[in-house]
């Protein structure tokens, strides 16, 4: 089974690959979705870790409909991502009414592939009206993964769209569970078949300093373990 770690630094991805994680899906700014790394990070974490690094394609929080100047950047964000290194790129568009805008995700996805790059479709197919009619165009349109929580605010939760999504994908397309994986739960999803898992593994660092600006945030590698240990068994 495949575990994915979502990291937003060089130690975070290093601990990710120390504990045997099979990729690192980096992004900035976790608090709002995830949005694209900065180039050095990228760089660095891409140059540094033996394992695969894929870069959020992502301008900005909030919906996943984008104007023509956002969609100009993440053109010039997956070209970047390229340049850094990244093994691949995870975005998604959406239209106003919550279907997949062809247009704009075959425009992003070309040129993904263009500079050799993997495509995963992030967790916008969980705001989809008809999630399984999307899964099926994003197949055709070859994207080669998929994150979902299975429209649940948990991927626990919407375990059998998960499950009903990894069928009809067969070896065509890998879907994600992600969004609260942790070790309690790991080996659920193993038994409904799903092939990968996608987890947050960090937590809360305490300064010593009185006065600082934000929360810092250390590799958990007992939850990474706790992952590869239960879809282990």
């Amino acid at each position: 089974m495949f575990l994915e770690i979502c990291a937003e630094d060089l130690a975070q991805s290093l601990a990710a690959q120390a504990c045997g994680a099979h990729r690192v899906e980096l992004c900035a700014d976790l608090h709002n979705g995830g949005t694209t790394p900065s180039y050095g990070m990228l760089e660095q974490v891409s140059e540094t870790c033996n394992i695969p690094v894929f870069a959020m394609i992502r301008p900005r929080g909030g919906d996943f409909c984008y104007s023509a100047a956002e969609l100009r950047l993440m053109l010039s964000d997956i070209r970047a991502a390229a340049r850094a290194h990244a093994a691949g790129v995870v975005f998604g568009v959406l239209n106003n009414d919550a279907t997949l805008n062809k247009e704009h995700n075959i425009m992003l996805l070309n040129e993904a592939h263009s500079h050799g790059l993997a495509a995963t479709f992030h967790r916008a197919i969980d705001v989809c009206r008809d999630p399984l009619h999307a899964l099926e165009t994003l197949m055709e349109l070859g994207f080669e993964n998929v994150l979902t929580s299975g429209q649940e605010v948990s991927a626990e939760k919407g375990l059998a769209l998960i499950a009903a999504m990894t069928q009809l994908a067969g070896d065509n397309l890998t879907v994600m569970a992600g969004s609260g994986v942790n070790p309690s739960n790991a080996k659920r999803f193993k038994e409904a078949g799903v092939k990968a898992l996608h987890a947050t593994a960090r937590k809360e660092m305490q300064s010593s300093l009185h006065l600082h600006m934000g929360t810092q945030w250390q590799p958990d590698e007992e939850k990474i373990g706790g992952i590869l240990e239960a879809i282990s068994r």
